[in-house]
């Protein structure tokens, strides 16, 4: 039997051993603390510079969602000349520009879809990049402007990254009748040196990136069209080849580069009217001389309308300048093409 006295001693032995344990773990802990403490502080002095050089990196990077804000409330103003604004445009596209040029992750995907011609920056003053011999001259007299439309899509054929599509929208006699110049055309990867060579030949400031690609297009495709209803639908003029980069694309905004330094802003669109020319592209144009032939008996009705009084009077002069509208655009012998390639877009 045990007694008090032993069991007293017994316990008081293995209190003192457990105490003993626990300091022994204690001590052990406090050792590993220091010594990772230490050796921390070591690698903070020899590697304190890089990330130091990591943060300055991180700070310096541009808050790109601001940038694309900013640039939007730019290209979106109503009440005043948005050309005022052209060189804080150009300071945000420059930035947003320099954020994307890996020539190792090209990705094409990123760029396809729908846009409208927001906003240009011309390379030279009074240039006009968009649109060829329809943005100025002749066309503009007659015709204004109502929409620009550069949608990439998904590719074609090989070797191809997208099928790329140029469309003028103008309008005539108010907007009574409408002239669609569609260009549609197969854009291709341009190499880092075909790209350093363009640069080189037409001193192109900042270069080009990554995303250039040269989008070779078909005959231009002109409409003459009442609502949707097609009254004329051509192909003049000769095949053309432009060059175009994208330097910066997001969900809300795509950034395009001319091949001779003009700044495009695209904004994207998905309403109906932006694939209207799917359905004017579809259809068989008619023959050059069959058009004329058409456009020449209609000239004489209208003609013939003016001699009349009233409702026929009328009409006859809408006859009239229609035909004589029709007949300018099929005397534009290369569709509204350049031949010199100052087109860009």
């Amino acid at each position: 039997m045990i007694s008090q006295g032993s069991r007293t001693s017994c316990t008081h032995k293995h209190n003192v051993l457990l105490l003993s344990l626990v300091l022994s773990l204690l001590l052990n802990n406090l050792v590993l603390v220091s010594s990772f403490v230490v050796g921390n502080t070591a690698s903070n002095r020899n590697h304190g510079g890089a990330q130091s050089l990591t943060r300055v990196r991180a700070s310096s990077v541009p808050d790109t969602g601001k940038q694309v804000d900013r640039l939007l409330e730019l290209v979106d103003v109503e009440t005043v000349d948005v050309k005022a604004n052209d060189k804080e445009i150009q300071s945000v596209v420059l930035s947003l520009s320099e954020q994307d040029n890996d020539d190792q992750n090209v990705n094409f995907t990123a760029v396809l879809g729908n846009y409208n011609v927001t906003h240009v920056i011309p390379s030279k003053p009074n240039e006009k990049p968009v649109g060829g011999k329809w943005s100025r001259g002749p066309a503009q007299a007659l015709l204004k402007t109502r929409r620009q439309l550069q949608h990439l899509l998904a590719p074609k054929r090989t070797n191809s990254v997208a099928e790329a599509v140029n469309v003028i929208s103008m309008s005539a006699l108010g907007d009574s009748f409408r002239i669609h110049v569609i260009l549609r055309g197969d854009a291709f990867p341009v190499t880092r040196l075909e790209r350093q060579d363009i640069v080189q030949k037409r001193q192109i400031s900042g270069g080009l990136s990554p995303r250039t690609v040269r989008a070779d297009f078909d005959p231009p495709r002109i409409v003459v069209a009442r609502g949707k209803f097609s009254l004329l639908n051509l192909s003049v003029g000769p095949p053309s080849s432009v060059v175009l980069d994208t330097p910066y694309c997001d969900e809300r905004i795509r950034i395009g580069k001319g091949s001779r330094g003009s700044w495009f802003i695209f904004k994207p669109c998905f309403d109906d009217e932006a694939n209207e020319w799917k359905g004017w592209v579809a259809q068989r144009p008619v023959r050059k001389s069959k058009a004329l032939a058409v456009l020449t008996a209609t000239l004489g009705i209208g003609f013939a309308g003016l001699q009349q009084k009233g409702l026929w009077r009328i009409s006859g002069a809408v006859l009239s300048t229609v035909s004589l509208l029709c007949g300018a655009v099929i005397a534009f012998s290369t569709g509204g093409i350049e031949q010199d390639d100052n087109n860009e877009a």
